[in-house]
């Protein structure tokens, strides 16, 4: 089994050239969920970053509704990476503006798979303080995420991929490094520049665009070779 890099990327970009209109018509109902935590991010990262270089002298204010927003917006995530997923594997037929907005039980098992990914990546580093384990452990990990596309498509989890290694590290690197190296990239770039904030932003929403279409056609490649090797050992 083979999980070809240029081939899948180049794929993923078509992909997403081809159906924009309908990439645009999807992200509209989760955009809006997004809206209110957007509005409030500068206030948040700026207090942010105030707590990291220990420069509150006062009461921390944080903006109203933020709980609130910050479920919203974890609401729209799922929801937009759901139907991204559902439009690689079946079709631009099987997903509309409204596809998925009141099926709370597949967008909680979404949610829930990310915050488990996420615990286990974060944890870790925060234990040891060392940012390189971050990335061994997502390395490690990384076949867990192609359950997102099992939960999107209605499949059971699987915890156990037993990928090949050369499988494995193609898909790290598709899912994991390409995406944090662009953005390290850009966000460089555009700090030399004088252009960070909004502009980075936008960049990190075509990176999650991206690595949404391109982790789906990951599945489908790995999936489809898998279902043809046991084919061929099993006549």
């Amino acid at each position: 089994m083979i999980l070809p890099i240029k081939k899948t990327i180049l794929a993923s970009l078509a992909f997403i050239v081809v159906n924009w209109r309908k990439i645009i018509e999807i992200s509209i109902i989760p955009l809006g969920f997004a809206f209110p935590l957007l509005l409030v991010l500068p206030e948040l990262m700026e207090l942010s970053k105030q707590l990291f270089t220990g420069q509150v002298d006062t009461a921390i204010n944080v903006p109203d509704n933020t709980l609130l927003y910050m479920f919203l917006f974890l609401y729209g995530y799922a929801l937009l990476s759901i139907n991204l997923a559902r439009l690689v594997i079946f079709g631009s037929a099987s997903v509309s503006a409204l596809s998925g907005v009141l099926e709370f039980g597949r967008i909680a098992k979404y949610v829930g798979l990310t915050m488990m990914v996420g615990f286990a990546i974060v944890f870790p580093t925060a234990l040891t303080g060392l940012l390189f384990v971050q990335l061994i452990v997502y390395f490690l990990i990384v076949p867990l995420t192609l359950n997102f596309v099992n939960v999107a498509i209605g499949k059971i989890l699987n915890f156990r991929w037993n990928l090949p290694f050369a499988v494995h590290v193609n898909l790290f690197f598709m899912q994991v490094l390409l995406p944090t190296l662009f953005a390290y990239l850009f966000g460089s770039v555009a700090e030399a520049l004088g252009i960070s904030g909004y502009i980075s932003m936008f960049v990190q929403v075509l990176i999650f665009y991206w690595s949404g279409v391109n982790l789906a056609f990951c599945y489908r490649v790995i999936v489809a070779k898998a279902a043809a090797d046991n084919s061929a050992q099993n006549p």
